[in-house]
């Protein structure tokens, strides 16, 4: 079983929280995501703005502007991954004034899998000896890649099965008990 190993998204810490805000001719969006690992959980909610209202209040324009030039900027800098604007450094009087112009609101919530999770469904399923491993599909990809772009496409469709068949088999061979985004495991009868 191939799966997203959340557990592996925070190597330290608990959680993140990030604010975002798009903006183009029709909409104003602004989003706020919060992600957790213990219970891996991602939460995101979406405040869609009435553009008309917001352009006629010239101090939230200006604010809502602001905010999307700096994410722009922040996300196209070239050193480094920059840290998110957190809902925080607005302050709760920046929601508030947003209150009266959100014409529309989404959320939506998802558990993610892990692998001690996946392990503690796979069990009360009946399987056992669970074992994860990471999954060797990149490397296959990137010889294809290599191979597509030196014209040697066809010479390779006969190699693939062999070449995944062989790098699959070494990858269960290693597997164990450690974090991994692929499972295998036994049925009982």
């Amino acid at each position: 079983m191939c799966f997203e190993d959340y557990g592996g998204y925070f190597p330290h810490s608990e959680g993140d929280e990030e604010l975002w805000a798009e903006a183009d001719q029709n909409e104003r969006v602004l989003f706020y995501q919060a992600r957790t690992k213990s219970p891996p959980r991602e939460t995101q909610y979406g405040f869609f703005l009435d553009r008309d209202l917001l352009d006629r209040e010239p101090a939230l324009a200006r604010i809502f502007r602001g905010l999307v030039q700096d994410l722009a900027r922040l996300q196209n800098l070239p050193d480094g991954e920059p840290g998110p604007i957190r809902p925080e450094e607005l302050g709760v009087g920046f929601f508030e004034a947003l209150r009266p112009m959100v014409v529309e609101a989404r959320y939506f919530e998802l558990d993610h899998l892990t692998s001690e999770s996946l392990d503690g469904a796979l069990g009360e399923l009946g399987f056992t000896d669970v074992r994860h491993f990471d999954h060797r599909l990149p490397e296959l990809l990137s010889l294809v890649d290599t191979a597509r772009e030196a014209g040697r496409l066809d010479e390779l469709a006969l190699l693939f099965p062999l070449l995944a068949e062989l790098r699959g088999a070494a990858a269960v061979r290693s597997a164990g008990s450690g974090p991994g985004d692929v499972a295998i495991a036994k049925k009982r009868d």
